[in-house]
Formats: structure tokens, C-alpha cells, sequence
């Protein structure tokens, strides 16, 4: 799915046909996600150490995905270092709010 200024450009549905490159261990139930982008971006601000894109990759992106080790759902809020030189990602678990070490 794609998002752009809060509407969705572009959504393919993955598990139609059953080619899906994801398991369904991957998956992430729509009630399973109690926090959104907008929040979580609040949050890794607040953090100060994630700087929006400026040239290649403006602004701030987002991931959306399952740690199939831990069975967390998370999200990845990426942008980059105040000097933007690297990028940089702060991770969250969407379930509870609370901040994760990101994991690409």
C-alpha cells in the first residue's frame, strides 16, 4: 500500500492468488494495530534524533511489518541523520506504542 498526504495512492492485494512471498505467520491483523503513522512519527521526533529526508527520499517513510522472531507487529518511522548523510529508522511496536530497536 501507498500513502501520500493521508490517501491511499496505490494498494495490491497480496494473498489473492496465493503467491504471496509473505507466510501467513507474517501477517497482521487489522485489530492488532492500536497506533498509526502520524503518532508514531510524533514519537520518534520526540526522540530527536530523526531528521525528514530532504533531497533523495523526502520527507519521513514508513514499514509496516511482523518480527516473526518476537511475533511483534511494528512499524519502522525512517528519515535521517541531522547532517543527512545515513538514513535512520525508529522502530515501534503498533500493538503497545513502545519504542523497539528497529529491525530491517
Amino acid at each position: 500500500m501507498t500513502i501520500h498526504e493521508g490517501k491511499i495512492d496505490n494498494a495490491q492485494e497480496l494473498t489473492e492468488k496465493g503467491d504471496t512471498p509473505k507466510s501467513k505467520n507474517e501477517f497482521i491483523k487489522l485489530e492488532d494495530i492500536h497506533y498509526d503513522p502520524p503518532e508514531l512519527l510524533k514519537k520518534a521526533l520526540d526522540k530527536g534524533t530523526i531528521y525528514p529526508g530532504e533531497e533523495w527520499a523526502k520527507g519521513y517513510h514508513f514499514v509496516l511489518s511482523k518480527d516473526t522472531e518476537t511475533n511483534r507487529n511494528q512499524m519502522l518511522v525512517i528519515g535521517w541523520n541531522n547532517k543527512q548523510t545515513k538514513m535512520k529508522a525508529a522502530g515501534f511496536n503498533i500493538t503497545t506504542g513502545e519504542a523497539v530497536p528497529p529491525k530491517f
